[in-house]
């Protein structure tokens, strides 16, 4: 088991899709609000030209990205 934390800066919009086996999973859906499919996206992403996509695969242990 592990504990990550991804730190995505302040000013850059993001994507996070998840996959997950037995581990927890917590997205700041404040930044980040869940899609309807099923991906944490920031409200301004799609119009940024400057933006990171995260893709997460997980097993056991936990992550948090904020």
């Amino acid at each position: 088991m592990a504990s990550i934390n991804i730190r995505v800066p302040e000013n850059v919009p993001a994507r996070i899709r998840t996959e997950q086996g037995v581990s927890s999973i917590n997205v700041d859906t404040n930044r980040f609000p869940r899609s309807d499919s099923g991906f944490y996206q920031s409200p301004n992403f799609d119009g940024s030209a400057d933006r990171v996509e995260v893709n997460i695969k997980a097993g056991l242990g936990s992550i948090t990205v904020k």
